[in-house]
């Protein structure tokens, strides 16, 4: 008779099959993971550069001395390359 598995189980077991599948730069995904390779996206409502003239996310015009804003084109669920997280 065959043992039944919880859908806990059977989620862990496709979790780890899956993580042990994937390849990130040659490295399984669980690997990348656990080394560092990954990060995790700072989205720019928690930036503490959103906003300011720092931010990528938007275009900038200079005059006076005085930085304007003159466009932002990000939302609360964008993210760049360039996101520090807010303290």
């Amino acid at each position: 008779m065959q043992k039944s598995v919880t859908f806990k189980e059977l989620t862990e077991q496709l979790v780890k099959s899956t993580l042990e599948e994937i390849m990130v730069n040659d490295v399984p995904l669980g690997e990348a993971i656990n080394s560092g390779m990954l990060m995790p996206v700072i989205r720019c409502k928690d930036c503490k550069k959103n906003g300011t003239s720092d931010c990528a996310m938007g275009y900038w015009a200079y005059a006076d001395n005085v930085v304007y804003m003159k466009k932002k084109w990000n939302t609360e669920y964008d993210f760049c390359s360039r996101a520090e997280r807010k303290e």
